[in-house]
């Protein structure tokens, strides 16, 4: 079928998150952990016609089932804010193209009791 071709060519949706981070964690960097909620297609019934898919169990006729998951991200040193941060087929699952988009990170600076910064200065 040509038009379930053409999906396999199309690129998944990003998903952008925005992230805190303290000032130390951004000189330092660090490690964080966030929870996605994405759509997986049900192992059960996601070939069958929907008229079939009405008796499963699993999903109850959607053909697909919610699911939560954890990543554990590294953050390294000399980060900024609003800096964006990439992580290839890290994102939610598309289930028009049958694969997972982008996870967007931005990094959003939490203020400092002390220091400011400005740019990539601390002052």
């Amino acid at each position: 079928d040509q038009k379930r071709d053409a999906n396999k060519l199309k690129d998944a949706l990003d998903l952008p998150m925005e992230i805190d981070i303290t000032l130390s964690e951004a000189f330092k960097g660090t490690e964080k952990v966030i929870t996605i909620t994405e759509p997986i297609p049900c192992q059960d019934c996601s070939g069958l016609k929907p008229v079939n898919r009405l008796q499963c169990p699993n999903c109850r006729g959607l053909g697909y089932k919610t699911t939560t998951r954890r990543e554990e991200l590294k953050l390294c040193p000399g980060l900024i804010d609003k800096q964006e941060i990439r992580y290839p087929q890290l994102g939610k699952f598309d289930l028009q193209v049958g694969k997972r988009g982008d996870l967007i990170l931005i990094l959003n600076l939490l203020p400092h009791d002390f220091f400011s910064v400005l740019d990539r200065d601390i002052t």
